[in-house]
Formats: structure tokens, sequence, C-alpha cells
């Protein structure tokens, strides 16, 4: 994981992937639930290069839920 990788550069990635906008995205740290911000990067808040993160997508008035493993990701 590069240590300047931001929250905002995996939602960019994950918006190609799942085509859902960046500003319906929210990344949670699994195991602290921690909210991710965008302006800090993964380092910043303690991502491990294997952290698993909780992606939460809003579709109208539902929410849907994904966990995915950082691995490399940036």
């Amino acid at each position: 994981m590069s240590s300047t990788c931001d929250d905002l550069d995996i939602k960019q990635k994950l918006y190609s992937l799942i085509d859902q906008p960046v500003c319906d995205q929210r990344l949670i740290l699994v195991g602290t639930n921690e909210l991710l911000e965008d302006s800090k990067t993964l380092a910043e808040q303690k991502v491990e290069n294997d952290a698993v993160v909780a992606l939460t997508v809003r579709k109208g008035l539902l929410v849907i839920l994904f966990k995915f493993l950082i691995l490399n990701f940036c």
C-alpha cells in the first residue's frame, strides 16, 4: 500500500468496478468500526495492507454493505 493512498483513491477505483458515485460510498475499517476520511491517507488512519474494510453504498433509501480486503489496492 502506498503511503500516499487515501480513502478517495480507493473510492475512485471502486467506482470503476461497481459504478456507484464516490459521494454515495462510505468506507469503514472492520474491527474498529471507524469511518475512513477522504482527506487522510490510509497510513495516517493506521489502515494496514491486509485490513478488512466495509463499503456501504447508498441507493435511494437502501444502504448496501460489502466487505473487502485491502491488498495492494493503491
